[in-house]
């Protein structure tokens, strides 16, 4: 019994381990692409907005820009968890249509 809980043991760390060496190849490969896409957009005037971060981009379009300047901070600061001068810059650079990472 106690032969047949080691193996399995075993058998689950080669599993992780050979999940973790693909998932570091799936994650260089998507940092490679996404740098590739940054290089497209910018050599065509484009600035690429996080997805994660469109929210906080909404809130900044239409009537009513200074109450809802406020909520695109606050809504930064709920997805990224920065702090508020951090979030304040972020949503300066986002305003003026400057890429703002939540990274």
């Amino acid at each position: 019994m106690e032969f047949g809980f080691v193996r399995l043991v075993a058998a689950l760390l080669v599993l992780w381990m050979a999940l973790e060496v693909k998932f570091t190849a799936v994650d260089t490969r998507l940092a490679r692409m996404e740098r590739l896409q940054q290089r497209i957009a910018e050599h065509h005037g484009m600035v690429l907005v996080d997805p994660q971060l469109e929210p906080v981009r909404a809130l900044l379009i239409g009537p009513g820009r200074k109450r809802n300047r406020l909520a695109a901070i606050k809504k930064y600061r709920e997805i990224t968890g920065a702090d508020l001068a951090t979030a304040k810059a972020a949503v300066d650079r986002i305003d003026r249509g400057e890429p703002s990472s939540p990274h």
